[in-house]
């Protein structure tokens, strides 16, 4: 799993870089005022691109279930923007710190969520609070498709399921939940 994850993590610097972004920043300004947020800008080319480069390189190491994804950005927080793309059932993820913000670009699937996941539960990635495996319980099912807006709140078990056949394509915007 350790070495999955450093895979995609080069696969993801790899396609970003293809994607040929300007090497120079511009400040954006908001009333007059020069701010510190750079604007990330993809075409539909670029992020297919980075989609079937990411997929085909997951496809040749035989990397279970196929699934590829390409970091866009981060916020301030930290928080990750990202496409993804699934051609195989992904694994029951919650997040205790994020909610999911998520757009369906292309294809059809199934969205499982619930509240109670039963077995396989285990820290993932680099950022504690972050689990991955598992049943889930409770399961409410949305279908998805194109244009779909979702979001799935911290806390709130979801998997995503492309319909036999097709692949799910998708942007997710992490948002970080305030401290209570």
């Amino acid at each position: 799993m350790k070495y999955q994850f450093l895979f995609f993590i080069l696969i993801t610097i790899v396609g970003i870089t293809a994607c040929n972004h300007p090497s120079e920043k511009e400040p954006a300004t908001a009333g007059g005022v020069q701010t510190e947020i750079p604007l990330s800008f993809f075409t539909a080319h670029q992020t297919d691109s980075l989609l079937r480069s990411a997929l085909d390189s997951v496809v040749k190491a035989k990397v279970e279930p196929p699934m590829a994804y390409g970091i866009l950005g981060f916020s301030k927080d930290s928080a990750p923007y990202m496409v993804t793309i699934r051609t195989a059932a992904g694994a029951v993820e919650m997040h205790e710190l994020w909610d999911d913000v998520a757009i369906i670009r292309s294809g059809h699937g199934v969205l499982k969520t619930g509240n109670e996941v039963a077995g396989g539960r285990k820290e993932a990635g680099e950022h504690s609070g972050n689990w991955v495996g598992g049943v889930i319980q409770d399961v409410t099912e949305r279908v998805l498709s194109p244009g779909d807006f979702v979001i799935i709140p911290a806390l709130l078990a979801h998997q995503y399921i492309p319909n036999p056949g097709d692949s799910l394509t998708y942007w997710t915007f992490k948002v970080k939940r305030p401290k209570n």
